[in-house]
Order: C-alpha cells, then structure tokens, then sequence
C-alpha cells in the first residue's frame, strides 16, 4: 500500500512527533555544535534553519533534518586543517551547491544498489559513535575516558542513570498508554529539575562546565556573532577537497538513512531521494552561517 507524500496529512501524530523531535534536537544540535569545535549558537540556528527549509522540498513523510553525528570527526578535522571556520563555511556553501547537482542529475537512484548490511554498518556506527561521545559526559567529564577518575561528578551520574531509567523503562509503566506524553519529554523535565535541586547540595551540584554555554542577547547581537564564510578563498584547492569530502559523505549517509526510515514505515511510503538530495543541498546552503555537521 502506498500513501501519497503529503504534508500535514496527520496533524496529531505529526504534533506529538514535532514535540518529541524538539526536545531530541534541542540538546542534539547543542552538542554536536560542541563537538564540532563551533559555538553552540550555531547547532541551534542550524537545526531550525534546515527544520524550515528541508521539509518543504524534500516531502518524506518520516526523516528529519538535523546535526548528523556520523559527519562530526570529518568536520571537525576539516576546520582544524583549513585553520579557519570561515574557510570551513565556504566549503560547506561548495558542498550544498555540489549535493544539489547530484540531486538535479537523479543520483539518488544508485542508493538503491547499496546492500542492506551497509545501511545496518552506518546506523551502528553512528550509534557507537554517540555513545563514545556520551560516555565521559555521563560521569560528568569534559575530555576523554580518562578523565572520569578525576573528573567524576555525582550530581551527572545521578541525572544520567535516572535518564535511562525512563527511558529504557517507559514501556513497562501506565503513562506509556498516554499517546501524547513522551519518554524524552519526561527526561528533559526531570534532568532540569534534577540540576535545579542539586544546586543547592555541594556534593550533588553541577559545574558551569556541565552546562552548554549559549551567549544571550538580542536577535541583532546574535546574529552578529556568527561567524561568516569567506568568499575571498574559492581558489583554494584544500577548500574544494573539504567541499567534495562533506558532500559525497552527507549525500551517502542522507540516501542510506532515507532508505532505513522507509523500511520502518508500516504504510510503505516511498520518499523520493533526488529530491531529498536537492533538499539536503539547499538545506546545507541555508544554515551555513552556523557551521553545522551535516
């Protein structure tokens, strides 16, 4: 059975699901931001920029649009070797105009050859990659594993275990029956209110360093911050490999993700993957003042 691709054609499942990838986004832009080595600032205009962009050109019924955790290590080593965030912007605009062709050139087509092992290898690469990022934070850490023993933090571990706790558990409890509550938006909850207590105890309290720095201020004085990409380098050959590098990695990881979300689908919906292509490069294009990984 196929549905047709069309936007708003389930307003209370889509609600319930915007919430819910809200609350997801909201910390996962943050922290891929972080990661990145860019300012957090940036994975938030990222993450609502290409929320309103992709959606609208793309028409898949289930992907979202976000910081993608697989592209992190190339992104980051990318920046440190251009040695400008700048120069790294103006590879990612090269980048979103190169993922367009590809899309306009029907290359989407070839997703289709590649075997489901490798879809299953990039998704369980990805996740190990999240939870090696995630570890160190768990305990509280601000650097690697090594780091626990002399950064251990009570109060992280605390949150940490109570976060998996509802989620791992949600299932077995009556407020799963409760089609609009969500397990992420329990955790959100109970993590601030969690910090907000412990700040008061000196054994339980949180660091400044546990929390993402976002500078605050008027729109004009935010959007001045930002950094902006510099114009001047197009001549640059290491700019036009980092330019390729993202697009032909961001493209193949888009088209195998589309491919896994559409497996899951229990209608069948098929989404069209030189449009998410083209989606992706003007998505790309659009928040590219915020130097975001994907």
């Amino acid at each position: 059975m196929t549905q047709p691709n069309r936007m708003f054609s389930y307003p209370r499942q889509d609600v319930v699901a915007g919430i819910v990838v809200f609350l997801v986004a909201l910390p996962l832009c943050l922290g891929i931001a972080v990661a990145c080595g860019v300012p957090p600032i940036s994975g938030l205009i990222a993450g609502i920029a290409g929320g309103l962009v992709v959606p609208w050109i793309s028409r898949s019924p289930l992907s979202v649009t976000g910081p993608a955790a697989g592209l992190t290590s190339i992104v980051l080593v990318e920046v440190q070797r251009l040695g400008s965030l700048n120069l790294f912007l103006t590879a990612v605009i090269i980048a979103g105009v190169l993922q367009t062709i590809l899309g306009v050139l029907k290359a989407g087509r070839f997703s289709g050859l590649v075997p489901s092992a490798v879809i299953k290898g990039m998704l369980a690469a990805i996740g190990i990659t999240i939870i090696l990022k995630q570890l160190p934070v768990a305990f509280g850490v601000v650097g690697g594993l090594g780091d626990i023993a002399s950064q251990f933090s009570t109060g992280a571990v605390i949150i940490t275990l109570v976060s998996l706790i509802v989620l791992f558990g949600w299932r077995y409890t009556p407020l799963a029956r409760v089609a609009w509550l969500s397990p992420a938006l329990v955790v959100v909850v109970a993590a601030i209110t969690m910090g907000t207590v412990f700040a008061s105890n000196p054994t339980l309290a949180l660091e400044a360093k546990h929390f993402v720095q976002v500078p605050l201020g008027t729109p004009g004085e935010l959007f001045a911050g930002l950094p902006r990409p510099d114009f001047g380098s197009f001549a640059n050959p290491e700019l036009w490999i980092a330019a390729f590098t993202i697009a032909i990695v961001a493209s193949i990881e888009s088209l195998l993700s589309l491919q896994a979300i559409d497996r899951l689908d229990p209608l069948r919906r098929r989404s069209p993957a030189d449009r998410e292509l083209i989606a992706q490069g003007a998505g790309i294009c659009s928040r590219v003042s915020s130097a975001d990984c994907r």
